[in-house]
């Protein structure tokens, strides 16, 4: 059986110190083993390049840097760039590793085992994170249970809507009612194109005009607005009469003062 290496541990969140990566020989042989210009990627650059590193009892550690404690992958490829092993992994869990389980090489979380055999776990799903991407390993799965159809509801006909019954217009009737109490009420000269409502519970009532009687003020129906007339008529309101004379006075005193003004320039 030839010999292979693969990712054996990795410990990407450490709680001091640095993050390293363990790979292991799977067959022992007496022949050395060169690693010089293998390298190691994450998900997105070279992360590590071997040179003379030397496996010590089928183990070698080498540290990095890099690695996300999220989602990340850590990818072995040769001196030609050929993938040798890789994993990817979805979480991580501070001060643990994920290790290799020889059994069926998936990997579980578990308390770091730096140059030491990995402790054997039963992968379970609290620590089952990840398995190898180059040797997968079908692990027990529970079956996805099938979804029982539920039986189709009944058809409910909708019951037919009633269309609304219009209701009836009323026509507008309007009704005037005066009752002042001065006016005298009276049946004579009634109009003979009346149209009366049949309805004979209703009163209805005429006047005539010719005999209502208005009551308004003689004096203030009579009296004019006073007219000012400079021609020897007589003013009714003495105020008017006076303002007007005191500014025709006025007018002549400023005419003599011009007068005078100009009469003494020219002596």
């Amino acid at each position: 059986m030839p010999t292979t290496i693969v990712i054996n541990e990795i410990y990407p969140n450490p709680e001091s110190g640095s993050e390293w990566i363990e790979l292991k020989i799977n067959e022992p042989s007496e022949q050395e083993i060169s690693l010089r210009d293998y390298t190691i990627f994450d998900s997105y650059h070279q992360i590590y390049k071997f040179d003379v590193e030397q496996f010590s009892d089928q183990l070698l550690v080498v540290e990095v840097s890099g690695l996300n404690n999220d989602q990340d992958s850590v990818i072995l490829k040769d001196e030609n760039a050929n993938i040798l092993d890789s994993f990817t992994y979805t979480q991580t869990q501070k001060g643990l590793s994920f290790a290799r389980q020889e059994e069926n090489g998936a990997f579980v979380l578990s308390e770091a085992s730096r140059n030491q055999p990995n402790p054997q776990l039963t992968p379970t799903p609290t620590n089952l994170l990840v398995t190898p991407t180059s040797s997968m390993v079908s692990l027990t799965q529970t079956p996805t249970p099938t979804a029982t159809p539920s039986p189709p509801l009944p058809s409910i006909s909708p019951s037919p809507i009633p269309s609304p019954i219009p209701s009836p217009t009323p026509s507008p009737v309007v009704i005037l009612s005066i009752e002042p109490s001065s006016i005298t009420k009276t049946e004579e000269n009634l109009p003979t194109n009346i149209a009366f409502l049949p309805d004979n519970s209703i009163n209805y009532h005429f006047y005539d005009l010719n005999k209502i009687n208005l009551k308004t003020n003689a004096k203030d129906l009579t009296e004019q607005p006073t007219r000012l007339v400079l021609l020897g008529k007589n003013f009714k309101q003495t105020a008017i009469l006076n303002a007007i004379i005191g500014s025709l006075l006025m007018i002549l005193s400023s005419l003599f003062l011009i007068y005078v003004k100009v009469k003494s320039k020219h002596i």
